[in-house]
């Protein structure tokens, strides 16, 4: 007896969800751009991919205290299989979403593992449990980071992964990135 073959899919998704089964991909930085606020930008990435490897290199100001009275972030992601920069949206994503709380949920699990403050950044330590409010004004600095992606999900499409982060102050875009990423197939 054959079985369907979504139980199949959904069996293989559920082992290496819950199992943690090694990624078969590898992720590349490939560019970060940074998004100017039409009135006032208050967050401001000034970064470079650097060596054969892509290393993350540069500094983000942030120019006020961003706290969750005022301070709101949204993540967008777009996925292009053929890396010819026809995106598609993808299901995935983080709503708009407070400063602080969207730091202590996404920002500590799927970002700050690549990161060490004081090695390879001076960016703020932002605590899972207690969190990190309001993230401080300042210049920080990034020097050779390369993303740790065993937070991330076990399958993801292969081509370039678009990011759009859009900073927001009282709902007005004051500031954000877009990344794109490189998905690949691990070497076997």
């Amino acid at each position: 007896m054959k079985l369907p073959a979504i139980v199949i899919l959904a069996t293989i998704l559920y082992l290496n969800l819950v199992k943690g089964e090694t990624k078969s991909y590898i992720v590349t930085n490939d560019r970060l751009d940074n998004i100017e606020s039409e009135e006032e930008s208050l967050m401001i990435f000034d970064v470079q991919m650097v060596k054969r490897e892509r290393f993350i290199n540069g500094t983000v100001a942030v120019l006020e205290d961003f706290d969750d009275e005022q301070f709101e972030f949204m993540v967008e992601m777009f996925t292009s299989q053929n890396s010819d920069g026809n995106y598609q949206r993808m299901a995935f994503g983080i709503p708009k979403t407070r400063m602080c709380e969207g730091l202590q949920k996404f920002y500590a699990k799927f970002v700050q593992p690549s990161m060490v403050f004081g090695e390879n950044t001076n960016f703020p330590y932002v605590d899972e449990e207690e969190g990190l409010c309001p993230l401080p004004k300042g210049k920080y600095w990034f020097r050779e980071i390369l993303l740790d992606t065993e937070p991330w999900p076990t399958q993801f499409p292969r081509g370039l992964l678009k990011l759009v982060v859009t900073m927001y102050k009282n709902d007005l875009v004051v500031g954000g990135a877009i990344a794109i990423l490189k998905i690949e197939d691990r070497p076997t």
